[in-house]
């Protein structure tokens, strides 16, 4: 029984791993949250990969050193995740669209405010205009 059980793991198993191989140089995010079975695995929250990239050193194996957050460590290939080179230029032009629409939004919610201190203003002079009336005896 062992014997069939033991075929199916290990280097010789046959089976393939569908990840590519790493390269030295190779940029890559660390999974943070561990095996989806052992935590509690959210992927809408977007915490499972580091958000800093790092650098692959070398290759022994399956495993990949790599000078990550707990300093140079060894980490499984399905604990890495391949990512691209950090696009600058992309986050510039993000960042100045933030910006102008800050200031639009900004413009808006000054609009917005000056019409309700009207409104304000208006309801408070209605209502001075009603206290009036009432106080004022009328002659007969």
């Amino acid at each position: 029984m062992a014997i069939k059980y033991n075929k199916n793991r290990g280097k010789e198993s046959g089976i393939k791993t569908k990840l590519r191989v790493l390269k030295k140089g190779d940029k890559v995010r660390i999974n943070i949250i561990g095996d989806k079975k052992t935590s509690f695995y959210k992927s809408y929250k977007g915490e499972t990969w580091s958000k800093k990239t790092y650098v692959v050193m070398s290759k022994k194996g399956r495993s990949y050193k790599v000078d990550g957050p707990d300093g140079k460590k060894m980490y499984h290939r399905d604990n890495l995740r391949l990512t691209e080179k950090y696009d600058e230029e992309s986050e510039k032009i993000l960042k100045q669209r933030g910006e102008k629409m800050k200031v639009i939004r900004k413009k808006q919610k000054e609009k917005l405010d000056a019409k309700k201190i009207q409104e304000r203003i208006q309801k408070k002079k209605i209502v001075k205009d009603i206290k009036l009336k009432k106080k004022i005896p009328k002659k007969n």
